[in-house]
């Protein structure tokens, strides 16, 4: 078991190395942890130096994470909170062993396992770069072999260099690139600092319909997240004449 962590981190340190966007380096990051019961995985900054630029980069599911961020349960939640508390690592059950469970914090727990999120293993990270991230992955039932906890735990520390490193890499703008009206709609409510669910129900599609036009004005743009690809349009001037009912 320890050689084939051991190969399997090799392997994916050299892919993540070579990835060439933060897209490519989740999706291998998954694939690396799915065959371990882990659904969904990504890092959240909890302290940021100045160039880190982002909230957070991976693969979870974005239906619970917008309820997760709308209802603020990141101040409820009793995984982070033993964190907090204890400086932990590891699976949930260790976290959670011996804590008080407040009835906010049940809700946390009882709403993710609507969403099949019933474990998980969380970690506080430090990086060269400066600041302060959680390592968070997700899924039914987690491999709870001490071998996998390691190959959570390193793989996770290059997940988040790897993730920097492209975040903090100059990025090429493609100035021809088309943007349809739906986009400028989606672009117009995000400036305005709409949610991703919010904007749906606003325009009457569905939230994946958003998270795709998202994803994909970044692109257009060469932006790396949503508030810039906002700025991006504001400098070039996207916004003129245009309103909200195209």
């Amino acid at each position: 078991m320890a050689l084939l962590i051991s190969e399997k981190l090799w392997s994916f340190t050299e892919a993540a190395e070579n990835a060439a966007s933060i897209d490519e380096l989740s999706t291998r990051f998954q694939n690396l942890l799915a065959p371990h019961g882990v659904t969904g995985s990504s890092i959240a900054v909890i302290s940021k130096p100045e160039r880190v630029i982002t909230d957070g980069f991976g693969l979870l599911d974005m239906e619970w994470t917008t309820i997760y961020m709308e209802r603020n349960y990141l101040a409820d939640d009793p995984v982070f909170r033993s964190l907090r508390l204890r400086n932990t690592e590891g699976l949930w059950a260790k976290h959670l062993d011996g804590l008080p469970i407040t009835p906010e914090g049940d809700r946390v727990m009882s709403d993710a396992r609507d969403f099949n999120i019933k474990d998980g293993f969380t970690r506080f990270l430090g990086s060269s770069r400066g600041g302060r991230f959680m390592l968070c992955l997700q899924g039914e039932k987690i491999d709870t072999d001490p071998q996998a906890s390691r190959l959570f735990n390193m793989a996770g520390q290059v997940f988040l260099e790897e993730g920097l490193r492209l975040l903090s890499e100059p990025t090429e703008f493609d100035n021809d690139a088309p943007i349809t009206q739906q986009q400028l709609n989606v672009l117009l409510l995000l400036m305005e600092g709409d949610s991703q669910k919010v904007i749906a129900r606003k325009l009457s599609i569905s939230p994946r319909t958003v998270e795709v036009h998202v994803k994909d004005i970044k692109q257009r743009l060469g932006a790396r997240n949503g508030w810039e690809a906002v700025r991006i349009a504001i400098e070039r001037g996207v916004f003129q004449n245009l309103d909200k009912t195209g």
